[in-house]
């Protein structure tokens, strides 16, 4: 195989438990190589180069990030490979530092939100919900204003799809 792409893909999830995820890493093996970086190493998948992060730490999304942008930088990838809005904050860097990177995002997941059942969340919650709810909204609002970005955008249903198109023909 000539020509191979040089590819990162980043998963912040368990691709064991996640065909449609697992199909993805397939599908850029056959166009390249790939570096991987997940809490989970892809079982059966002994031609990727794995980076993996410690998932039981309370800091694993921070974690996950820094090693997404240590490996991007190290390998200097042809493609960048995000799936769902946890990657979402790496699209303004992959740009900044490699603007010739083609970004494939993998928007899987459809959050709709209905500010009418918004619930306040206060300290008898629990500090680690508080800041988990934060975070959940900080990568949705990242979501929304980077998808435009992407190179390519996969969807996981019509809704998404949808979704996907509206932010990214809104967005400046």
């Amino acid at each position: 195989m000539k020509n191979l792409k040089k590819i990162v893909y980043g998963v912040y999830h368990n691709i064991n438990y996640e065909a449609r995820s697992k199909e993805m890493l397939e599908c850029l093996c056959k166009i390249g190589k790939v570096d991987f970086v997940s809490f989970a190493k892809p079982q059966s998948m002994e031609n990727v180069n794995s980076h993996i992060i410690n998932k039981a730490s309370p800091f694993a999304l921070i974690s996950f990030i820094r090693e997404m942008k240590r490996t991007i930088l190290s390998v200097r990838p042809d493609i960048v490979a995000l799936h769902d809005n946890d990657c979402s904050v790496l699209i303004p860097f992959v740009k900044k530092n490699l603007p010739n990177a083609k970004i494939y995002y993998d928007s899987s997941e459809l959050y709709i939100r209905d500010a009418s059942k918004k619930k306040r969340v206060n300290l008898n919650n629990g500090l680690l919900i508080k800041i988990k709810l934060r975070l959940t909204s900080f990568r949705g609002k990242c979501e929304k204003k980077y998808l435009k970005d992407a190179d390519l955008i996969f969807a996981a249903n019509k809704e998404r799809a949808v979704s996907n198109a509206l932010l990214a023909s809104s967005s400046p």
